[in-house]
């Protein structure tokens, strides 16, 4: 796992003066319905093993979203390690329906403003079951990410299981 961090990750170690990371997690009640996985620890544990992995770096900021039928900042930004670390560690889940994601990229750019970063990745965890990866790269064209740089990483149940 660690060297697949570095590698997907490797532009969060370069000389950018800061990187944003934002965990966008769908917390519908669909993702949790599952008798095969415990979702909820699934995601504790790879977001906080994500700061873990991470922490030596102090060029990045986090935050973290999540949706269902509403949207919700669970953090502003922070380059705390520590405190993002037991915030993902013990991550707070409000489960609702149905799944809306614009919900939660209203709620992510509510976080930035008017104000402009070098780089911005979105972390989103889903299920996937109603968005693909082209799809949502699609709906993003709708939000004023004032970023020169954006990544998506789309973490879905797929990728869950392999």
């Amino acid at each position: 796992m660690k060297y697949l961090f570095c590698l997907l990750f490797y532009g969060l170690l370069s000389n950018v003066y800061s990187n944003d990371v934002i965990f966008m997690v769908d917390s519908s009640k669909s993702i949790f319905g599952s008798e095969s996985c415990d979702y909820s620890q699934l995601i504790q544990n790879f977001t906080s093993e994500f700061v873990n992995e991470l922490s030596e770096s102090n060029n990045i900021n986090y935050a973290s979203v999540q949706y269902n039928s509403k949207g919700y900042i669970d953090y502003l930004f922070n380059s705390n390690n520590s405190y993002v670390y037991d915030k993902m560690k013990n991550y707070d889940f409000r489960f609702g329906a149905p799944t809306l994601i614009h919900t939660g990229l209203d709620k992510v750019t509510e976080l930035y403003g008017n104000s402009t970063v070098e780089m911005i990745y979105l972390v989103l965890i889903t299920d996937g079951e109603t968005l693909n990866k082209h799809d949502f790269h699609n709906s993003l064209t709708h939000y004023p990410f004032n970023s020169p740089e954006f990544k998506l990483i789309l973490i879905n149940r797929i990728i869950f299981f392999k």
